[in-house]
């Protein structure tokens, strides 16, 4: 009965109160918790894909060197060949000699200039993948903030309680003296 008069008397909006910002402080840390490891793993995702894009223009790299080496290989194979085919038939210090040589340092020019055409067209389409995906990634963090914000905005306290006879004659008693609760007259 003594709860029943209490409550009707003095109200419970401290009580309502004090429930309500408990389980906003406990919302805002489970949100907290649940944010930090969302971002994590958005960062740990974003490691990731750089480290994927690190490695395939390492290997890029690696095939762009061995596809040039097997280039320069043909050539020497190409000169030994045709020095080998002049020496047999006793024309080797002639200008068909020159010829073959000019032909072959042109064929190779024309095989590494293609080399570095497709690689250069790889390594920038692998960069723009790379643009395209991290844009992706800082775009999703963006994005989870902005949640945050507003699942943080969702958690406000609201304060349920009645103000109580004692409350609702003080309220009106400051109102008809025009003075603010607590306030000196």
């Amino acid at each position: 009965m003594a709860g029943f008069l209490e409550s009707l008397l003095l109200g419970t909006e401290n009580e309502a109160q004090k429930k309500n910002e408990a389980s906003t402080v406990s919302n805002m840390a489970a949100l907290a918790t649940q944010y930090g490891f969302g971002q994590s793993q958005l960062f740990k995702g974003l490691a990731a894909l750089n480290k994927g894009y690190t490695n395939a223009q390492g290997i890029l790299a690696k095939q762009g060197q061995t596809a040039t080496n097997q280039i320069l290989a043909s050539k020497k194979q190409t000169d030994a060949t045709n020095a080998q085919s002049l020496v047999s038939k006793g024309l080797f210090n002639t200008s068909i000699q020159g010829n073959l040589a000019n032909q072959s340092q042109a064929m190779t020019a024309q095989a590494l200039g293609g080399l570095a055409e497709a690689l250069g067209t790889q390594q920038a389409n692998l960069a723009v993948g790379q643009a395209n995906a991290q844009q992706g990634a800082y775009q999703s963090l963006a994005q989870f903030a902005v949640n945050k914000v507003a699942m943080q905005a969702n958690l406000t306290p609201q304060y349920q309680g009645t103000p109580g006879a004692l409350g609702g004659l003080a309220g009106g008693f400051a109102q008809a003296y025009g003075t603010k609760l607590g306030e000196k007259l």
